[in-house]
């Protein structure tokens, strides 16, 4: 059976702070890798043990034209914006933010998590749209970990969370605007999955546990690695993902690139500079609205 071939990058997640100062482990945007059209960051937030009365998140702030995923692993977290959303999410929950039009949200430890502490552990990806779902009307998709499907391999050894997208016909409820899929990936001991994933993709994977070979190959992404395969109308659609000895865990990312320019200041992103300058005047001038 013919595989795709070795990743076309393999790098280093950078340490780094976000948001009111947590720590992130960031595979990109790095000097090493701008963006990986569509998706421009993967931030991998923690894992932090904070003590009580200590855990920090990012206060109010703006988006513009792009929608960020949160997926949390360990912790719990509020969210509040602009537009009246509000919600808490909890270990394996997921939630998909269509920044769209603009909007100010804020993602905070709940008062629960931070009156107690404890370990705070999840991503943050940040997903573009094309120029025309930019303006998009904002809107928020809540997902449980009891509503995640999963699809798993034959020997139940290896599966995977389909947080958006679908493989071998089940499909994560999430309803995207781009053709993406994400997918957390868990394998036993020496277990190899089999995926699909189209030719025309952009494939990213980031490692967070253990080592994983992909495809039979002998390049090896161990934790903190992530690799980047460029679409390739030749590559084969079957994957197979193999983890080491002691297991692995890691992030699956894969979308069609959009091809457009991509104009970035902060948390503004468009197409052109003449945009930007209109999101940052929108922002100043209040049109977006206050978090009560």
């Amino acid at each position: 059976m013919k595989l795709p071939p070795p990743p076309h990058q393999l790098v280093d997640a950078l340490k780094t702070l976000e948001g009111g100062g947590f720590p992130v482990r960031r595979p990109f945007p790095t000097n090493l890798i701008h963006d990986a059209d569509p998706f421009l960051l993967l931030d991998h937030m923690g894992p932090v043990n904070w003590a009580p009365r200590e855990a920090i998140g990012a206060p109010d702030h703006p988006h513009k034209g792009f929608e960020t995923v949160t997926y949390l692993l360990e912790g719990e977290m509020e969210h509040k914006d602009s537009k009246g959303h509000s919600g808490r999410m909890g270990p394996m929950d997921l939630q998909w933010m269509t920044a769209g039009s603009g909007l100010l949200h804020s993602e905070l430890p709940s008062p629960q998590f931070w009156e107690r502490g404890g370990v705070m552990n999840g991503f943050q990806i940040w997903i573009n749209l094309p120029a025309s779902l930019k303006n998009t009307p904002p809107r928020y998709q809540e997902i449980t970990k009891d509503k995640i499907p999963s699809y798993q391999n034959r020997e139940k050894t290896g599966l995977v969370k389909i947080l958006a997208g679908e493989q071998d016909g089940i499909a994560s409820p999430i309803q995207t605007l781009h053709q993406v899929f994400i997918g957390h990936l868990i394998l036993d001991p020496n277990a190899t999955i089999s995926l699909s994933l189209a030719p025309e993709d952009r494939t990213l994977l980031y490692v967070f546990k253990g080592s994983i070979i992909p495809n039979e190959d002998k390049t090896e992404i161990r934790e903190g690695q992530m690799a980047l395969w460029n679409p390739d109308s030749k590559r084969p659609e079957t994957w197979l993902f193999s983890g080491m000895k002691e297991g692995a865990e890691a992030l699956i990312l894969s979308s069609p690139p959009i091809g457009e320019p991509v104009a970035r200041y902060g948390p503004f992103v468009m197409n052109t500079n003449q945009e930007i300058r209109e999101a940052i005047e929108e922002y100043r001038s209040g049109k977006w609205g206050d978090i009560n």
